[in-house]
């Protein structure tokens, strides 16, 4: 007699492989539904945000990563995407990493964030859309730049020409060995 094997949980595989200490911990990552993920990747809820008014955060009271289901082609894509979303969490997990890096901007990296939120069209004020999502935004491409789909998207180039500090470059790079999963090393058989 056969055995059923259980379902694969693609959500809780993909988590497992892109754990890290503390950007994890509590937080929970569901299937999102469109009200909640609209057509984008992923939604970020941080716990205590209610959500806009006639939509409320039906996760509040917990962290929350929605991914919109429609929009993974593979395994890989949904490790970049769980991971890229997960990096909300970097102030409040890993506070003195964030500050390095959004304390030290250069005079031109003030511009072209100016210029990236007229551009996105985002409703928030400038400051809370900086803080909520711009420097989120910035930090996840250049950490995920070498991933597939950050990769594609050009965040690789964009980053490396952003007019960042040599003190923001640097916080790149010890976030990147921070937030990174390890690779796992294959066992000899």
């Amino acid at each position: 007699m056969k055995r059923k094997r259980k379902p694969i949980d693609r959500l809780k595989a993909s988590v497992d492989r892109v754990r890290v200490p503390g950007l994890f911990d509590n937080l929970n990552v569901v299937w999102g539904n469109p009200r909640t993920v609209g057509r984008g990747y992923a939604e970020y809820l941080p716990a205590t945000e209610p959500g806009p008014p006639g939509n409320p955060n039906p996760y509040m009271g917990t962290d929350t990563i929605a991914i919109n289901r429609d929009r993974v082609e593979s395994d890989a894509m949904l490790d970049e995407i769980i991971l890229g979303d997960a990096m909300h969490r970097l102030p409040t997990t890993y506070p003195s990493l964030y500050r390095q890096f959004t304390g030290n901007q250069s005079p031109g990296y003030e511009e072209m964030m100016r210029e990236r939120h007229k551009r996105t069209g985002d409703r928030r004020p400038y400051d809370q859309w900086l803080k909520k999502s711009g420097h989120d935004a910035i930090i996840r491409g250049g950490v995920l730049s070498d991933m597939p789909q950050h990769s594609r998207a050009g965040w690789g180039e964009m980053v490396a020409r952003a007019p960042l500090s040599k003190e923001q470059y640097m916080a790149l790079q010890d976030i990147k060995r921070v937030v990174r999963p390890k690779k796992k090393k294959k066992k000899k058989e």
